[in-house]
């Protein structure tokens, strides 16, 4: 494969070839043929002896950059919740087990039972694997601060998507620390 244009030229063409005696053939008068693996953005060098690939540029360095953010956003909304009172619960959702969905359901049953005035507790599964006796108002605890949990991790998570939107350069950008925001994580 072979980058060819005029010395300091931008984005060349490429051209591949079995036989380097084709290469020739493809130039125009004054164009260099620099060897090079794979096409990409760049340029051939003033001198015409290489190519120079061309720097990524701020847009897709804040594309990879909310990438590893929201990487940060998923593995702390799932990472747990802790209630007070009552432990760490688990906010996982797995194809076999959704956990805020479950908590959702029980929070609900309390709440039904407590709006028609009857007894009601569970023996909930805590995040380390503890068991911990709930009754209805030890269950709508655990269902607001999940809620809360998941509320915060996604305001964190948007609050350092809109720092990385205002980047204005590569500094502002590697400044932003994308772990930050977050509820605290046992």
């Amino acid at each position: 494969m072979y980058a060819i244009g005029q010395p300091g030229e931008i984005n060349p063409r490429f051209r591949g070839s079995t036989d380097p005696a084709d290469i020739p053939l493809m130039m125009q008068p004054g164009e260099v043929a620099v060897p090079w693996d794979t096409p990409q953005p760049g340029a051939i060098s003033a001198d015409g002896a290489s190519f120079v690939p061309a720097a990524p540029c701020l847009a897709e360095h804040k594309a990879a950059r909310w990438e590893a953010a929201k990487n940060v956003r998923y593995s702390m909304t799932h990472g747990g919740c802790d209630v007070p009172g009552i432990g760490r619960v688990d906010t996982k959702v797995m194809p076999q087990k959704n956990s805020p969905a479950l908590i959702s359901a029980a929070a609900l049953s309390a709440l039904r039972a407590k709006l028609a005035g009857e007894p009601w507790s569970r023996t909930w599964t805590l995040a380390d694997q503890s068991d911990a006796v709930v009754d209805a108002d030890a269950m709508l605890a655990i269902g607001a601060a999940v809620d809360a949990h998941i509320e915060a991790c996604h305001a964190a998570g948007a609050a350092i998507r809109a720092l990385i939107d205002a980047a204005e350069d590569e500094a502002a950008l590697a400044a932003i620390d994308i772990t930050a925001g977050y509820p605290a994580q046992a």
